[in-house]
């Protein structure tokens, strides 16, 4: 799940009723990231696999039935779900987590993907930033860029906060070499090799699918990360952005010289453990999507079914190719 797309956009879509329009929009970008950052950047690539990509869009088109449920609330309620914060791994594993494919199914669906659109683009004569350079490392461990900003010490100390800035700069593609690349992107749905985007915009709508609000997009979120601000300001620290009321970055941090990033960065953390916030934050996340993968189990099946063609088509191409994904 890549949820720093979606920083700032849950409050503004609150209102959004079921049936819910998807963001297309959204939805490629949400494919693009991390996956060609090496070379080719983030936008040459379109939806990878449905499954992988579409709990970021949900996340964006919330269901206001899901969080206003009708009727009485039952006498008995189970224990709700809590997400797995390993701070060792430095990972965050969510409900929606389950929902990404296999890493030999990435390896090999993105390498043929890479490859084709390697292929094509220099075919058009934009072969200079479009090299294939061998297989595709799957991007990080599931949750290990949740939006709760820096939150080890380890991190910090070792690249400020560029982890909580992520890394996904890329080229901005322009003029002839943007159609080419829209070009080439649709003859690689056509070869099988991608999930057409418009399929899972149907089969959401058909599904009603719905979403859920991000953490940071609840009312019981949002005073968390006051208290958080409030810690931070009481050390010294600006508060985040004003105009993004989800930000956990502090003001201009990450123009500053790396040792002001890591005095800053360590104080954040510190604030972070004394408040127990990112256990917390990331718990009401893990309630919210657990709930919307038992609400929408049967959207999810229909996707996985679109998903499968696509795996088995890439591991052809690759064999097709002489090329071996490990």
């Amino acid at each position: 799940m890549d949820e720093d797309l979606l920083r700032g956009r849950l409050r503004g879509l609150a209102d959004v009723d079921a049936p819910v329009s998807v963001d297309r929009a959204a939805v490629i970008r949400v494919g693009r990231r991390r996956r060609w950052t090496r070379t080719l950047g983030p936008a040459a690539a379109v939806l990878v696999l449905a499954v992988a990509a579409y709990p970021a869009v949900a996340a964006l088109t919330p269901d206001r039935s899901a969080v206003s449920p009708a009727g009485p609330t039952p006498a008995v309620t189970t224990p709700a779900p809590r997400a797995v914060v390993d701070r060792a791994a430095g990972t965050i594993t969510l409900p929606v987590d389950g929902l990404r494919s296999p890493r030999d199914e990435l390896v090999t669906t993105q390498t043929a993907q890479r490859h084709f659109l390697s292929t094509c683009m220099t075919e058009r004569g934009f072969g200079e930033h479009w090299t294939f350079d061998g297989p595709v490392e799957p991007a990080v461990p599931p949750g290990s860029t949740a939006p709760y900003g820096v939150w080890r010490e380890s991190d910090v100390r070792a690249t400020g906060y560029q982890h909580a800035a992520g890394t996904d700069a890329g080229r901005s593609l322009e003029g002839d070499e943007a159609v080419a690349s829209r070009q080439c992107e649709g003859e690689m749905v056509a070869a099988g090799l991608a999930v057409d985007v418009d399929r899972v915009t149907a089969l959401a709508e058909e599904h009603r699918a719905g979403g859920w609000i991000r953490a940071l997009g609840t009312d019981e979120g949002g005073a968390l990360r006051d208290r958080w601000v409030r810690c931070l300001a009481e050390a010294g620290v600006a508060a985040p952005v004003a105009d993004d009321p989800e930000s956990m970055v502090p003001e201009g941090i990450l123009e500053a010289p790396f040792d002001e990033q890591v005095r800053v960065g360590l104080l954040d953390v510190a604030c972070k453990d004394r408040l127990d916030l990112v256990q917390r934050l990331a718990d009401l996340d893990a309630a919210a999507q657990a709930a919307y993968l038992e609400r929408t189990a049967e959207f999810q099946a229909a996707v996985r079914r679109l998903d499968a063609p696509v795996v088995d088509r890439a591991r052809q191409y690759l064999v097709e190719h002489g090329v071996t994904a490990p």
